[in-house]
């Protein structure tokens, strides 16, 4: 554990602006100006978080309503009726395919379904799970346009052998979200906990958009064998090129909707396995040109294990530090799969520590950290400590409980602003990045 990334640490009532001193010598570095676009932030972070805690874990349940589908049009027993025998119709080798689908039509699926779906081996949650995550989705849509969310891409055709993705648009806070499943134990286990296993490292060229930020400190980085791979082995698609990566075949998804609409900003998220490719898939698509991808790209994840070594951590940092990435890591106190893998792997990012809420009381507050590797010994080890495996051990703990200790700590998460932590010099990052502050 003494291999875990030193860390600037405050609760957030403790994060004031402009307040801190820096503990590095000579001036502090300018002030990075990010161009105003005119794109319109979230006003603070709970709104961000609850946003993409959803979705992380809608596309869960989605695959389930996919899986008993696809049980139907395989003749294994499912009778389905309605909407969801039209899902049936565009699933084609497990691919939804053809068809968009909003949150309402997905609702409709699963009211039209509801006996079909509950005690169903092939969908192993309630049908209410489902509905209620819709049901938060669907206060957000304007009566007069039914469409504003909508889910453009689904793909879980291989995902014994490669990852589930989702692509979301949202026209009410102008996103385009992709989504990445987390471990699926019931639908693919194997593969995925293959791939979290995989925990040597690959190294990986350095990428030309970063390499001028870094300016010749490093060439390279080690990222966790089993994530990369993930992202950048050949799909397993028989039509596509010989050389096609999954990472070329979502930029190729994403590119016709980030054409259709400029004035987005792209959001990558997901939950456990899914937050380690969030970070991921983030940091490639923050190193794409801005006309193919629109700056800054926005990584909210939730249960994130460590993906690359300390270079990978500042070839981040120096994205983040030139307006090109905005990295927001929520985990919940005691969750161990956070906590892995240890030797010489680090975290990444603004990292928003949830507390447990006991009985009636407010939960703690959440504590904001960065990573930062100029620091006392004491410092580093206390810091090391509460990021370590011996104290987030807890195999009873529920690694899904995310969108519950995101709600609970509301009332906090509502007082702060990603961008105005990013815009803030202080012992946190040791830089400073000035988005524009509109916000709605």
């Amino acid at each position: 554990f003494f291999s875990e990334v030193e860390r600037k640490t405050t609760t957030i009532e403790e994060t004031t602006m402009g307040s801190s001193t820096s503990t590095e010598s000579g001036p502090p570095p300018p002030k990075v100006q990010v161009e105003h676009d005119g794109y319109v932030w979230p006003k603070n972070m709970y709104e961000e978080m609850k946003d993409m805690a959803e979705v992380s874990f809608l596309i869960y349940y989605f695959a389930y309503l996919v899986n008993v589908a696809r049980k139907d049009e395989e003749g294994n027993g499912n009778a389905v009726t309605g909407a969801l025998d039209d899902l049936d119709e565009h699933v084609d080798m497990g691919t939804i395919v053809k068809r968009k689908f909003t949150p309402k039509q997905i609702e409709t699926i699963v009211k039209d379904n509801l006996a079909l779906l509950t005690d169903n081996k092939d969908f192993p949650i309630k049908p209410e799970i489902l509905l209620e995550s819709l049901s938060k989705l669907l206060l957000r849509v304007p009566d007069d346009k039914p469409d504003a969310l909508t889910l453009t891409d689904f793909d879980d055709t291989y995902q014994k052998s490669e990852l589930v993705y989702a692509i979301g648009k949202d026209d009410i806070n102008k996103r385009i979200t992709l989504v990445l499943r987390g471990t699926e134990n019931s639908l693919a286990a194997r593969g995925n906990w293959g791939t979290n296993a995989s925990i040597w490292k690959t190294k990986v060229a350095l990428p030309e958009v970063t390499k001028s930020f870094v300016k010749g400190e490093f060439d390279r980085v080690w990222i966790h064998s089993g994530f990369y791979k993930y992202a950048f082995n050949k799909t397993a698609t028989t039509s596509d090129a010989e050389s096609i990566t999954k990472y070329e075949e979502i930029l190729a998804e994403l590119k016709p909707l980030i054409k259709e609409h400029p004035d987005y900003k792209v959001y990558v998220t997901g939950h456990s396995l899914g937050a380690a490719m969030a970070s991921v898939f983030a940091f490639f698509l923050a190193n794409e040109a801005s006309d193919v991808v629109p700056k800054p790209v926005s990584c909210i994840s939730f249960a994130s294990p460590r993906v690359g070594d300390s270079l990978f951590l500042k070839a981040c940092s120096a994205l983040e530090e030139n307006g090109q990435l905005r990295i927001c890591r929520v985990v919940n106190d005691k969750d161990t799969i956070t906590v892995v893998p240890s030797f010489n792997f680090f975290h990444v990012g603004f990292q928003v520590k949830l507390f447990i809420k006991e009985g009636d009381k407010t939960p703690p507050e959440p504590e904001i950290s960065y990573p930062k590797t100029e620091d006392t010994l004491s410092n580093k080890f206390s810091r090391a400590w509460g990021n370590s495996v011996l104290d987030s051990l807890n195999l009873s703990y529920d690694h899904g409980a995310y969108r519950l200790r995101v709600k609970e700590s509301e009332a906090a998460l509502a007082a702060k602003n990603l961008n105005e932590l990013y815009a803030t010099r202080n012992d946190l990052t040791g830089f400073a990045v000035q988005y524009d502050s509109s916000t709605k």
